[in-house]
C-alpha cells in the first residue's frame, strides 16, 4: 500500500505523458494534471490531525459508556426516559403546529378544511400545516407503540426494594400484634 502510494504520481505522470504524445491531450494539460495531482496528494498527507486517533478513541469511549447505561438502566427506566423524550418532541411538534395553524387562518384559510381536503387550493402555509401534522402524527404514533411496548414491563428494581420494605414493614407489624 505504502508503496503504491509513492509510485501513483509517478504512474500518473507516466500515463499522462503517453497520452499527450499519442495527441489525447495537450502537454500543458498533461502537466498541470500532474501538478494538480502532486498538489493533492500533498494537501491529504498534511490534512492528517495527529489529535484524529485520539478523538477516534474518546468518542468510542462515550458510545461504548452511552451503550452500557442503557443495558444498565433497564427496561423499566428505559421506558420511562424514551416516554418523556417522545412527550416533549410532541409538546415541541404541537406547538410548530399551532404556529402554522395560525398562520392558515392569518391568510384567510380555514386550517381544518387545510388540513383534511385534498381538493383545496394549493398555498405555502396549507403544506407546512400539513407537514407539521404529520410530524406531530408519526410521534403520537411513537408513543402509543411505547405505550403498548411498556405495558407488560417488568417492575423497576426501586420498585421491587420498596415493596419488600414496606413487606417486611407489615410483617413486623403483624409479629407485634401477635406477641
Amino acid at each position: 500500500k505504502h508503496l503504491a502510494r509513492i509510485m501513483a504520481p509517478t504512474l500518473a505522470a507516466i500515463l499522462l505523458s503517453c497520452f499527450a504524445a499519442v495527441g489525447v491531450l495537450p502537454i500543458a494539460n498533461a502537466e498541470a494534471a500532474v501538478e494538480q495531482k502532486q498538489a493533492r496528494s500533498a494537501l491529504k498527507v498534511r490534512r492528517v490531525d495527529p489529535l484524529d486517533k485520539v478523538t477516534q478513541v474518546v468518542k468510542s469511549r462515550i458510545g461504548y459508556l452511552k451503550w452500557m447505561n442503557t443495558k444498565e438502566e433497564g427496561k423499566a427506566a428505559r421506558c420511562k426516559r424514551r416516554k418523556a423524550e417522545c412527550e416533549d418532541q410532541i409538546a415541541k411538534r404541537e406547538k410548530t403546529m399551532d404556529e402554522k395553524a395560525s398562520a392558515v387562518r392569518k391568510a384567510g384559510n380555514d386550517d381544518q378544511r387545510c388540513i383534511y381536503s385534498k381538493k383545496e387550493k394549493f398555498s405555502m402555509e396549507c403544506y407546512n400545516l400539513k407537514q407539521a401534522k404529520k410530524d406531530l402524527d408519526m410521534y403520537l404514533a411513537e408513543k402509543e407503540a411505547l405505550i403498548r411496548e411498556c405495558a407488560i414491563m417488568p417492575e423497576s428494581h426501586e420498585d421491587k426494594a420498596k415493596h419488600r420494605e414496606n413487606m417486611i414493614a407489615s410483617l413486623k407489624e403483624a409479629h407485634e400484634i401477635l406477641r
